[in-house]
């Protein structure tokens, strides 16, 4: 995903990438690559490693977008859940899944892990960061979790070759 990432920015570049609903702002490939820059920096700055698990309450947001492939930049691995979720089912996610950090649009605090709101990289000045990637597009790009009636809820990872699929997929339709 970062080469994709990567490739996809820089091809773009002044193109326009995104337009935010709330505000109406307009970023291209390259304005929104700084974001993606910017959050990885963040989370790299608080001492979040390769490999780690961070959870991320996922939003229709660009900062939540930012965040989440930011994450995957540095080769953390971002586990998503809705706002909506359960509390027995958020309890059972973070006993289970060894999360260093929890980034949310809400103010949620959580005694266990630090939290965070999406907001909170955008101060932060991009730097260049060592290629943390993994070795094999087969490792776990991110992570979700299924919901249903009955049960806890089950873990789903998606590999880095899974998501390309599910771009070009994406794409072709």
């Amino acid at each position: 995903m970062r080469d994709y990432i990567l490739c996809k920015c820089s091809e773009g570049n002044q193109h326009i990438f995104l337009k935010e609903k709330k505000t109406s702002l307009e970023y291209t490939y390259a304005a929104f690559f700084q974001e993606i820059n910017r959050a990885s920096s963040f989370i790299n700055g608080l001492g979040i490693q390769s490999g780690d698990r961070v959870i991320l309450e996922m939003e229709n947001s660009l900062a939540a977008l930012a965040v989440f492939l930011g994450a995957m930049m540095i080769n953390v691995v971002p586990i998503i859940i809705s706002p909506k979720i359960k509390t027995n089912d958020l309890r059972y996610i973070l006993n289970n899944c060894e999360v260093v950090a929890y980034f949310s649009c809400s103010e949620n605090h959580y005694d266990s892990i630090p939290s965070y709101n999406f907001t909170c990289y955008s101060d932060t000045p991009p730097v260049d960061l060592p290629s943390l990637w993994p070795a094999s597009a087969d490792e776990i790009a991110y992570i979700t979790f299924t919901t249903g009636s009955t049960g806890q809820p089950r873990k789903v990872c998606i590999s880095h070759h899974n998501m390309l699929a599910e771009i070009h997929s994406m794409a072709d339709a």
